[in-house]
């Protein structure tokens, strides 16, 4: 598991004050990169040089309660799948001062090239594939989640 520190900014509210549902997959996924950064992969993603994209196949939100502009947020990240292709990271946005569950929701990606054709990354990059493989092993999701696959 890794955790990622938000503060809600004035620009992601509604009239009510209120965090606006479109923002919770765009958190997914700075704290996607955040965890894939301190896996020490992430460079590799975000060069557009490697040779390899990583587009987005489906996105999962549940909704459970409002977040607020002046509340402080973390974010949970788990790697839940990975099959050398292939991978899924759920992720529980939380109230940081209370821990309360606000929303959870689940990504899917794939390795391919700018061509669109699916990279296996334990040929093409080794290295990435091993710590995706030593982090899933090591991974331990909340009770209940591994339903969500």
């Amino acid at each position: 598991m890794f955790i990622y520190q938000k503060t809600p900014q004035y620009y992601e509210t509604d009239q009510m004050g209120i965090i606006h549902h479109s923002n919770h997959v765009r958190w997914f996924e700075e704290a996607r990169l955040a965890y894939m950064d301190a896996l020490g992969i992430g460079a590799i993603i975000r060069d557009t040089d490697s040779g390899v994209v990583c587009p987005v196949l489906n996105v999962q939100v549940s909704y459970r309660k409002m977040i607020r502009l002046h509340d402080k947020i973390q974010i949970k990240v788990y790697l839940m799948q990975y099959n050398g292709f292939r991978y899924t990271f759920y992720y529980e946005i939380c109230n940081a001062e209370t821990d309360e569950i606000c929303c959870d929701g689940t990504t899917a990606l794939c390795f391919m090239t700018p061509e669109n054709k699916p990279v296996r990354m334990k040929k093409v990059f080794p290295q990435l594939h091993q710590v995706l493989c030593d982090t899933l092993e090591n991974e331990r999701l909340p009770e209940n989640r591994t339903k969500m696959l």
